[in-house]
C-alpha cells in the first residue's frame, strides 16, 4: 500500500523542540532502513529511575507510536493523524529522557518521517514500532506490569508488520519471534495461570511455524493472536 502525501504534517518534520536534523534520513537501526532492520536479540537494559508521572507521560507517547504501527496499513488519513499525534506526544516526553534516549528517539522519528515521505506502509509501521520499543524500555514498565510485557507486545507488532510487508521479511520475523521467546522466559514465572502460560507458548510456536513455512496469512494471524494474549497477560502478571 502506498501513501502519497501528508498535508497535515507540513510543519511536523521541522519541530524545533525536537531538533530533528535527521528528518529525511533513516535511523541507524540496520542496513536498508527500518524495513530491513533486525529485531533486537538481547534483553532490554535497565531504565533510569522514573517517577510514576514521568513514566505515564513516556508511555502515552509510546502508545501513539503503537497506534501508528497499526495505522500505517489503514490508509493516508489514519496514518497522517496518528503521525501528527505521535510527534506532539514525543515532544512532551523528550525532556523527561536522558541524552542517549533522546538522541535515539530523534533518529528513530527521522526514520518514521522518511518512511512516511516514501509512502511505504511496512516501513512506516516498522520504524514506528522501533520508536515504541525505545519508549517503553525507557519507561521501564507500568505499575506492576514489567517492561517485558511491553516488549512482548513490541515483538508481536514487529512480527505482524514484517508479515504484512511486500514481500514479507521472513528472516526478521524469525528474529522477532526469538526476541519474544527471550522476553517470555524472563516474565513467565510471574503468570500464575497455567492455562494462559500454555496458551501463550502455543502462540509463540504458531509464530515460529508460520515464519518457517513462509505463510504470510498464518503469520499475520499468529502475530495478532500473540498481541491479543499480551493484553491478557497484563491482567494476570503478579
Amino acid at each position: 500500500m502506498k501513501f502519497t502525501h501528508f498535508p497535515a504534517l507540513a510543519g511536523a518534520c521541522a519541530l524545533s523542540a525536537l531538533a530533528l536534523s535527521g528528518c529525511n534520513k533513516a535511523a541507524d537501526n540496520g542496513p536498508g532502513g527500518p524495513a530491513q532492520a533486525s529485531a533486537p536479540t538481547a534483553a532490554a537494559a535497565a531504565p533510569s529511575a522514573r517517577s510514576e508521572s514521568d513514566r505515564k507521560t513516556i508511555l502515552a507517547a509510546a502508545e501513539r507510536f503503537e497506534n501508528l504501527t497499526e495505522a500505517a496499513f489503514n490508509g493516508v488519513k489514519p496514518t497522517t493523524d496518528a503521525l501528527a499525534l505521535a510527534h506532539l506526544d514525543l515532544q512532551i516526553a523528550l525532556p523527561l529522557l536522558n541524552a542517549d534516549e533522546s538522541a535515539t528517539l530523534i533518529r528513530q522519528l527521522g526514520a518514521v518521517d522518511a518512511a512516511a515521505t516514501a509512502g511505504v506502509a511496512a516501513d512506516i509501521s516498522l520504524a514506528s514500532v522501533e520508536t515504541y520499543r525505545t519508549l517503553i524500555t525507557a519507561a521501564g514498565g507500568e505499575g506492576k506490569i514489567p517492561v517485558q510485557i511491553g516488549l512482548l507486545d513490541y515483538s508481536g507488532f514487529r512480527f505482524w508488520a514484517d508479515a504484512k510487508a511486500e514481500p514479507p521479511h521472513w528472516a526478521d520475523m524469525a528474529k522477532a519471534h526469538d526476541f519474544a521467546v527471550a522476553q517470555w522466559l524472563l516474565v513467565q514465572s510471574r503468570i500464575h495461570d497455567p492455562a494462559m502460560v500454555k496458551k501463550f507458548s502455543v502462540a509463540l510456536d504458531a509464530m515460529a511455524s508460520a515464519a518457517a513455512k513462509k505463510d504470510s496469512v498464518a503469520a499475520v494471524r499468529a502475530g495478532t493472536s500473540e498481541m491479543d494474549l499480551v493484553d491478557e497477560l497484563e491482567k494476570l502478571v503478579v
